[in-house]
């Protein structure tokens, strides 16, 4: 039988970090290894559809065997999921990148539900990753971005990442769900893919924005091929048990000043898209408190 030749290729690689870890696993070790468990599932078949949800924007052509595929490699507080950067008929894997990013601010999502936070970037380059066996270039720029770079609980995008969308992204005439301002409907329309992204205004790099979800000011009604309504009460809602939960940390973290710095960031990030989505009533005094 013959061997496997093992080679390296170009992958997009996502490096993602738990934050306080050492404490968390003192602390309260059921929630990080439910959120490690959860991030481990998405190499699995299925796995990150079921975090993947069709979104209001969602191409219907794309065939799965192209994307929705992934390498997962865990390192104890710290995950690794990569994926070619051309699908199998050689097109640029735009449509992963864009899977991966939404299902990373719903993962982001659960691990702030419970108290934790998440700080990571994405990146391409020169990689190996088959299972759980993972080395490459593309590794250790991931890593390092996420040490040197990302500083505040945030997955960042790489330059190189931002460079090869704005090449690749062209717009294409695609069969899309979208809403046409009162309801969901499909159509035929110029479709580029959309990431969940802000820029920040101190270093200028992109990260993902998890707060986009709560922030959805349309009421949509009906439903199409699985995309449940919207609805702006509801989102309101758990703006308000956002703001709580961020202010309850921000008084409870005193003491502590390594992770108060983090919430901290979490709170101007939170009252930023406040502001944008013009919601001042939700906002957050975070000098008063700290």
């Amino acid at each position: 039988m013959d061997k496997e030749i093992a080679h390296y290729e170009e992958r997009i690689i996502a490096f993602v970090d738990i934050l306080g870890a050492k404490d968390l696993i003192k602390n309260d070790p059921s929630n990080i290894l439910d959120l490690i468990c959860h991030l481990s599932t998405y190499g699995a078949e299925g796995g990150l559809m079921q975090a993947y949800p069709k979104t209001l924007f969602a191409s219907k052509s794309n065939h799965r065997e192209n994307w929705l595929k992934f390498d997962v490699a865990t390192f104890s507080d710290s995950i690794a999921i990569s994926f070619p950067l051309l699908t199998s008929d050689n097109k640029s894997n735009l449509e992963n990148l864009r899977a991966l990013c939404i299902g990373l601010t719903l993962v982001y999502v659960e691990a702030f539900s419970k108290k934790i936070l998440l700080r990571g970037s994405i990146t391409k380059g020169s990689l190996y990753h088959k299972w759980n066996t993972i080395i490459g270039e593309a590794l250790v720029n991931a890593y390092e971005m996420e040490q040197k770079i990302a500083f505040y609980p945030r997955i960042i995008l790489s330059k190189e990442i931002e460079e090869f969308i704005e090449v690749h992204n062209i717009p294409s005439q695609e069969e899309v769900i979208f809403h046409d301002g009162e309801k969901l409907t499909t159509g035929k329309i110029d479709y580029k893919v959309r990431l969940p992204t802000n820029i920040s205004a101190d270093d200028g790099f992109s990260y993902l924005n998890w707060l986009h979800w709560f922030t959805l000011q349309e009421k949509i009604t009906g439903e199409i091929d699985g995309i449940p309504s919207i609805d702006l009460e509801v989102n309101l809602k758990a703006i308000e048990s956002i703001k709580n939960l961020i202010e309850k940390q921000l008084r409870s973290l005193q003491a502590e000043p390594a992770v108060l710095i983090k919430w901290q960031w979490i709170a101007c990030y939170f009252n930023d898209e406040m502001l944008k989505q013009k919601l001042p009533k939700y906002l957050i005094s975070v000098r008063e408190i700290t």
